[in-house]
């Protein structure tokens, strides 16, 4: 019985949902994926909506993403302003 290869995007909310925060050099390190911001953006807006909010961080400004309870604010915003 062969196991099923987790995806990049498994991996990152499996990270997410371990330890609260991911950088792209962590995925980067862990993954080998350079497209973090592809993945959360996919984790945000398929079903379930996970509440992913992104902060900048260094001189640089890389973005650190943390999973927060709840759902993705702009998927329950958009769903509010579609109806006008």
């Amino acid at each position: 019985m062969s196991k099923k290869k987790m995806s990049k995007k498994e991996k990152v909310l499996m990270y997410l949902q371990t330890y609260g925060s991911i950088t792209p050099q962590d995925a980067y390190e862990l993954f080998q994926s350079m497209r973090l911001g592809a993945l959360i953006h996919n984790l945000r807006h398929d079903e379930p909506h996970y509440n992913i909010v992104s902060t900048l961080e260094g001189k640089s400004g890389y973005a650190r993403y943390t999973l927060k309870d709840g759902v993705y604010e702009d998927y329950d915003n958009s769903s509010n302003s579609s109806s006008n």
